[in-house]
């Protein structure tokens, strides 16, 4: 009969306590399964998928995307396609950056009515000033596009 040995790690983060249990330390992670610092597994699938799912943080560092993918700032990979195509695919907009060879398409662009033209992208009118920035720049939300003329007063207003 094999013994196996169960540890606690304590770990003070901020003002609280985090208590990760790790048991059959022994065993190790099977072969589809990923293992952390602490000594815990979690699914292969959860390495490098841009979700942070280890104690420490560790099975997103050190992530290569395959062949035809792109990397995401945030640890994302997504498909090299999808890249300088006018759409956030990565979430944090970083396949969107530093596309000069759309330069040329973003000209051509014409969107319908109802619809703001920025960058290469059309977003909904009603979204222009919002207060949340859609454009993948912001400029649905800048000073100029969203400042408000003052109405002209009457005689006896001010």
């Amino acid at each position: 009969m094999q013994n196996c040995i169960t540890w606690v790690f304590l770990v003070l983060v901020g003002d609280s306590l985090a208590i990760e249990n790790t048991q059959n330390v022994t065993k190790g992670c099977s072969a589809d399964e990923f293992m952390c610092q602490d000594f815990s597994c979690i699914p292969l699938a959860s390495k490098c998928d841009g979700r942070k799912d280890c104690f420490l943080d560790e099975d997103e560092k050190d992530c290569a995307c395959g062949v035809g993918l792109f990397h995401c700032d945030d640890g994302h990979c997504i498909s090299d396609v999808w890249v300088c195509d006018g759409h956030n695919d990565c979430m944090d907009q970083s396949d969107e950056k530093n596309c000069s060879q759309m330069a040329a398409d973003i000209l051509n662009v014409t969107c319908p009515d109802g619809q703001f033209k920025c960058g290469g992208l059309c977003i909904l009118s009603v979204w222009l000033c919002d207060g949340t920035p859609d454009c993948i720049l912001g400029e649905d939300e800048a000073e100029e596009q969203c400042h408000v003329k003052p109405k002209d007063c009457g005689s006896e207003q001010f």
